[in-house]
């Protein structure tokens, strides 16, 4: 669960945002953030074993033609024609790619707004989805949508068991279907992406799984075709608390894109359930591993952009800036002490020639040729002028400047 947003530029190529984990290349949870394009996905499962023997080593990582897809295309099936090549039939998903380049606030939507494409061994079908948008909302929720798709991977089949498994009738679905109209604003978004009410809400059957923010750390999964999780993972499976769900959220929008922000939270929903905390997690859970990992996960939203002034909390730029004039003060009262000393010392050895020759002779000390740009002004203006560059490291300069500062209006 420890996260890290991360901006790719490099030159000569699309600039890329991305969620993503710490020594981790491309985003692995897959949301990405590409000028005008924002592409995401949920993992869809294979119930057709059979059909993993199309998966090849003869190919690219699924994540190699996500990123190469990233730098690479300007629309939707762009990026889907680039990342459907080579496909190792590996971390099979629903691929969605949002073009805002090709929406206008107040107008009619357009062919090429919204593409969607579903991968699986030795299979990879994708279409333009904008028409749906027009009637509001595009859900996604780990299970696949296509005809074919569902065929292949064994979904059709196991719907007729367990209809709940379904695009139309998981619990997930359900919930979206319900709710998604609420959602007007930035808040909403926010609360929706959380939400968790498996204890009181009736299409959760009792199943903390069946809730848009999954957190089956707090409750056992209800056995039986009710009680089927999130991912298409049949009860059985999801029995007891197990460290398993969302560990985070992440949204965009329009007037965001436009920005180049990313709205994102770390860890677990705390909206309407307990806050994740590994030490007083169920002793089941905290067998995972999480080295390095804060204790509690109580963290509130932040805008992501390459902007990190923007992206910064309050407490971290009050803190910096109360860091960053510390220094300058430390740094500005150790040049003054090595100023004075060597001013202390020079005096001491070359007071009588200082007397008796006056500015000349400082010019001649350290160089004359060194400020002959400054012969026809004052030695108030060289200090002036001298004083903004001279001051680093105690160079002579900086010495005649302290000096002449003293006899110069």
């Amino acid at each position: 669960m420890l996260r890290v947003f991360k901006h790719y530029e490099f030159g000569g190529m699309q600039a890329v945002s991305m969620s993503s984990f710490p020594g981790v290349l491309a985003s692995a949870d897959d949301f990405y953030q590409i000028d005008k394009l924002v592409v995401m996905e949920t993992t869809t499962t294979v119930y057709n074993h059979s059909l993993l023997e199309a998966a090849t080593p003869s190919a690219l990582p699924y994540w190699m033609r996500a990123m190469t897809a990233n730098f690479m295309a300007k629309t939707g099936p762009e990026w889907m024609t680039i990342f459907k090549r080579h496909n190792s039939g590996t971390y099979n998903n629903m691929w969605m790619v949002l073009d805002y380049s090709k929406f206008t606030p107040g107008l009619p939507l357009v062919s090429g707004l919204f593409t969607v494409g579903e991968q699986l061994p030795g299979y990879f079908h994708f279409e333009d989805q904008s028409h749906i948008l027009s009637y509001g909302y595009w859900p996604s929720y780990n299970v696949a949508l296509y005809p074919k798709t569902r065929a292949l991977s064994g979904q059709e089949h196991m719907e007729l068991k367990h209809p709940q498994l379904s695009y139309q009738q998981n619990p997930r679905a359900q919930v979206f279907r319900r709710d998604q109209g609420m959602v007007q604003t930035d808040a909403d978004m926010q609360r929706i992406m959380r939400y968790n009410k498996f204890q009181i809400d009736p299409l959760a059957h009792g199943n903390s799984c069946n809730q848009l923010a999954c957190r089956a750390d707090l409750a056992s999964i209800i056995q039986g075709s009710e009680g089927v999780g999130g991912g298409g993972a049949s009860a059985t499976k999801m029995l007891g608390k197990k460290a398993f769900g969302a560990i985070d959220a992440k949204y965009t929008s329009f007037a965001h894109v436009l920005a180049k922000r990313t709205i994102a939270i770390s860890g677990p929903t705390h909206d309407d359930q307990p806050v994740f905390q590994w030490s007083q997690a169920d002793p089941s859970v905290q067998e995972m591993s999480h080295v390095g990992q804060p204790d509690r996960f109580d963290f509130d939203w932040v805008v992501m952009t390459p902007d990190m002034d923007v992206a910064s909390p309050e407490w971290w730029i009050h803190q910096r800036e109360s860091f960053s004039q510390n220094v300058m003060l430390f740094t500005g009262l150790a040049c003054s002490i090595i100023a004075a000393s060597f001013l202390w010392t020079a005096r001491k050895f070359y007071g009588a020639h200082f007397k008796s020759h006056g500015e000349d002779n400082c010019y001649h000390k350290f160089g004359k040729d060194k400020f002959a740009q400054w012969d026809d002004r004052s030695p108030g203006d060289l200090s002036t002028r001298a004083g903004s560059s001279a001051s680093p490291g105690g160079s002579p300069s900086s010495v005649c400047v302290l000096d002449w500062g003293e006899r110069s209006p």
